[in-house]
């Protein structure tokens, strides 16, 4: 994507070209091309004109582009875009009325994503992933200080077919997660009806977790070759159907035991399996129930023959994965699924951005023998960066951010073993794991949930396997998978009660998605850790407990100052008398911030590329987050991101707007001679009192008589 400043000057360069406009149909298709061309090179092979629609009538869209699913309704100059004209018809439609029905009739994986209604004069941009809000109007004139918001046409076609292969992974993710539910629910049961009191004990969810956790990495391994025969697992359990959980049993003891020490004795089936290592299987845990014929089919035949889990994504099976524990659980720990298009906001300006230009120029240079040296720099330079993430939940942004790093590492390693014409030349001889710099053990987490804690380094690990298998089917390498490595990276504790630094000495980037608990919904504890880690900062109760995080980083970075953090936040810490207790203290302290996402809905769903999205959580509520990176560093760049625009800034304060480092302090009396406010309207009931509409109409059917005590929430 090239920079504003070039941009702006693309932009200058086209309004000296158009600013004598002339009508619709002369000059429309030049004028686009040329627009396009500010963002996307070969601008001809990018987009379609007078594209084929069909109404009640054969009619033809001005122009649409493909790779940034963008619809254009091109009119002449002088015409009201925002007046409805009649049509061929007898409707009448404004020219966006106009487009939108050209997009309605569209197949919908043509669907646009943004229309843009043009007179030359005025660009109106819709976005219809809300079509309700009004458009964003540029003029002409002003295009070189507002070209920032077209920038969503400089999507690639690379960028559409990841798309593409993501709501795949994504819809394959989603099946495995439910899948393991189904097996959750089935154990659940069995535990109960052996226990007294008819509810499984805390030790026996433990145990549950731990099988789950178990029984996905087996899954996994029968699909991706990681066992010796495919569906080997599966075969194993179906011959030993009539005692599963003694075969369950067998097979875990075996993988945990190295070949040198098993019984020459044992049965050859089991003798096949591998050694496993790496802590996953170490505990031989007998607090296993026996399987029902529903278990066992949902285990092989569904599980194991019936799904293919090589192909799940597991930043996205990680996060659907901890969605298996009780809702109530999440919501009270403050747990959220994160899609891997947000993690991205958050990592690629904080350092993938940077890398991914250094390997393209890196690429770019002629000289082979140079250029391959300048390839193990940077393969070593990605291999020595340390990234912590102090609240990691499942894991998913560190197992984005590893996956994300050897896509780059292996690019390298392509255009290492391929000479000039792009043949594949061979790897050296003996190139082996040691090849490969980006590792997990670069990658550390703190997270207080112990299910999350092993689904996090099982994510990992399945990471670490998958981008193996790519390397080497990409330099026909022979890189070996087992034994797993030792990973105790990962730390189950509460993180504001442990020393970060002491778990991860010297993190290069910390991120994460911290816990989203309100001032007023944190209990008791929560409250205790937020104020221990501001320390004792005045009036720190009124700070949402995510804030906590904000501190710590801030503690860590004075040991690291090189460090660079960036977290996902409730919006509110950027909003009102937060701001002032929150990044006054900070700015004080020395912390910039380099980069910022202003308000956006945080969407814990999956779309698997149907127009239908399935939430993670459907009681979830929607939340507003803003993301911020910030640093001791004060970077001389620094950018707001909001939607789709990116805006090169002199500043970011507290508000996330560029302006000097001001905070508004609260009033301990209004402004004027009004009664005092003591509290606004501020529902803190925890959501007891609130009925959501999705309940409303099957509450009423079955107590009418409510119906008058149930009165319209407005806030």
């Amino acid at each position: 994507m090239k920079s504003t400043k070039e941009l702006e000057q693309a932009a200058k360069h086209f309004i000296q070209k158009y600013k004598d406009k002339s009508n619709e149909k002369s000059s429309a298709q030049s004028f686009w091309i040329d627009f396009l061309g500010i963002f996307a090179p070969n601008p001809t092979e990018k987009i379609e004109f007078e594209k084929r629609v069909s109404l009640s009538h054969t009619s033809f869209i001005d122009a649409y582009i493909p790779h940034a699913k963008t619809l254009i309704e091109q009119k002449s100059s002088g015409i009201d875009l925002n007046k409805a004209k009649k049509q061929s018809d007898g409707s009448e439609l404004t020219p966006f009325e106009q487009a939108k029905r050209y997009n309605d009739e569209l197949p919908y994986s043509q669907k646009a994503r943004y229309i843009i209604v043009c007179n030359f004069d005025e660009f109106h941009i819709h976005d219809m992933e809300n079509p309700k809000d009004p458009p964003q109007i540029i003029n002409f004139a002003d295009l070189t200080k507002q070209i920032h918001r077209f920038t969503f046409l400089s999507q690639s076609k690379n960028d559409e077919l990841k798309a593409l292969a993501l709501a795949k992974q994504s819809e394959l993710s989603f099946k495995a997660a439910r899948l393991i539910r189904q097996i959750q629910d089935e154990l659940i049961a069995l535990y109960a009806a052996a226990t007294p009191s008819g509810e499984p004990s805390e030790q026996d969810f433990a145990s549950i977790n731990m099988l789950l956790t178990r029984l996905v990495f087996c899954f996994y391994a029968d699909d991706s070759g990681v066992f010796a025969r495919h569906d080997m697992f599966g075969a194993y359990l179906a011959t030993h159907k009539a005692n599963m959980r003694q075969a369950i049993l067998d097979v875990f003891s075996m993988l945990s035991t190295p070949e040198h020490k098993r019984s020459k004795f044992a049965d050859p089936e089991l003798l096949a399996f591998p050694y496993t290592n790496g802590g996953l299987f170490e505990f031989y845990d007998e607090n296993i129930p026996q399987f029902n014929d529903k278990l066992a089919e949902l285990i092989i035949d569904k599980a194991t023959f019936g799904f293919d889990f090589s192909l799940i994504s597991p930043t996205i099976f990680g996060g659907l994965f901890e969605s298996t524990l009780n809702p109530e659980t999440r919501r009270s720990g403050g747990m959220h699924y994160t899609s891997i298009e947000n993690i991205e906001k958050l990592i690629k300006p904080l350092f993938l951005d940077k890398l991914e230009s250094e390997l393209d120029e890196i690429i770019a240079i002629k000289q082979k023998d140079t250029k391959d040296k300048k390839l193990i720099e940077f393969q070593k330079k990605l291999g020595s960066l340390c990234f912590f993430d102090p609240a990691c939940g499942s894991g998913n942004f560190l197992t984005q951010t590893f996956l994300c790093l050897r896509e780059l590492e292996n690019k390298a390693l392509k255009e290492r073993f391929t000479d000039k014409s792009g043949t594949f030349q061979g790897v050296l001889e003996g190139f082996d794991t040691c090849g490969i710099c980006v590792d997990i053990n670069n990658f550390y987490g703190i997270e207080i949930n112990s299910f999350a804690t092993a689904v996090a380094k099982t994510a990992l690990h399945i990471a670490d396997k998958q981008m193996r298998k790519a390397t080497n089917e990409l330099i026909h390498a022979n890189l070996e998978y087992l034994p797993l490595r030792d990973f105790e990276n990962i730390l189950c504790a509460n993180a504001l009660n442990v020393s970060w630094h002491e778990h991860c000495p010297k993190a290069d980037f910390i991120i994460g998605n911290p816990p989203f608990i309100g001032a007023r919904m944190m209990n008791e504890t929560q409250k205790a850790d937020l104020i221990k880690a501001s320390n004792n900062a005045k009036n720190a109760g009124n700070l949402d407990y995510v804030t906590a995080w904000f501190f710590k980083a801030c503690e860590y970075m004075k040991q690291n100052p090189a460090t660079k953090t960036a977290f996902v936040a409730t919006n509110s810490i950027c909003q009102g008398e937060q701001v002032a207790l929150l990044w006054k203290p900070l700015f004080e302290s020395g912390v910039s911030i380099d980069f910022a996402y202003t308000s956006f809905k945080w969407d814990n769903s999956v779309d698997f590329g149907t127009g239908k999205k399935e939430k993670a959580d459907k009681k979830m509520a929607a939340v507003y987050v803003i993301i911020a990176g910030f640093s001791l560093n004060n970077s001389s760049e620094k950018y707001i991101f909001t939607g789709n625009s990116r805006i090169l800034v002199s500043n970011i304060n507290g508000y996330l707007v560029d302006a000097p480092n001001i905070a508004i302090e609260s009033r301990s009396k209004p402004l004027c001679d009004v009664p005092e406010i003591r509290k606004g309207n501020q529902p803190t009931d925890g959501g007891h009192l609130i009925i959501e509409n999705e309940d409303y109409a099957d509450f009423i059917t079955k107590e009418p008589k409510a119906k008058k005590y149930i009165k319209r929430l407005i806030g």
